[in-house]
């Protein structure tokens, strides 16, 4: 992704090569949405329309609650400046991995994923926060490999799912 100048949370945060928090979130709540409905749609026998729309809306609806949990907060959050000079980026990143990975005891919810995002484009504005003289290169890479894991299981759980119209446990 090219490098860029943009503005984040009131502070300037130079040439970064992460997308703004907004488009990252819009991003992948949008994608939960399409992928969560569609998805849905493709493994369960066919209910008829009404079933759908409830379904959509609690899609929507668990989708923009957690888009603004891990992109309102914490990703905006993570990526102001720490008034301490710390590598807040890092240290938020795996807040967002932990989560990204204990959250699958939520079986439904798509919670892996939104903080799966959070933490890689966390991660690796802390990474190269940490190559400035910040520290948390290590909270970084964490970060990175927590949120990357989690979204991998991710796939490889959805695909099985699509693929075996079951899921791959239980």
């Amino acid at each position: 992704m090219a490098a860029m100048t943009e503005r984040v949370a009131g502070h300037e945060a130079g040439a970064s090569s992460h997308p703004s928090w907004l488009k990252v979130g819009a991003t992948v709540t949008g994608a939960e949405i399409v992928l969560h409905a569609g998805g849905g749609t493709l493994i369960n026998a066919w209910e008829g329309w009404r079933l759908f729309f409830e379904n959509l809306v609690a899609y929507v609806v668990s989708g923009v609650v957690l888009g603004l949990l891990a992109f309102g907060l914490l990703l905006r959050w993570g990526l102001k400046d720490s008034p301490k000079g710390r590598n807040r980026p890092a240290i938020a990143g795996m807040v967002g991995g932990v989560l990204s990975v204990l959250s699958y005891a939520l079986f439904f919810v798509w919670a892996p994923v939104f903080f799966g995002a959070t933490a890689v484009v966390l991660g690796r504005t802390g990474l190269r926060r940490s190559h400035e003289g910040r520290g948390g290169h290590h909270a970084a890479l964490a970060a990175i490999l927590l949120g990357l894991a989690a979204l991998i299981f991710w796939l490889f759980y959805f695909i099985y799912v699509l693929i075996f119209k079951d899921f791959p446990v239980g």
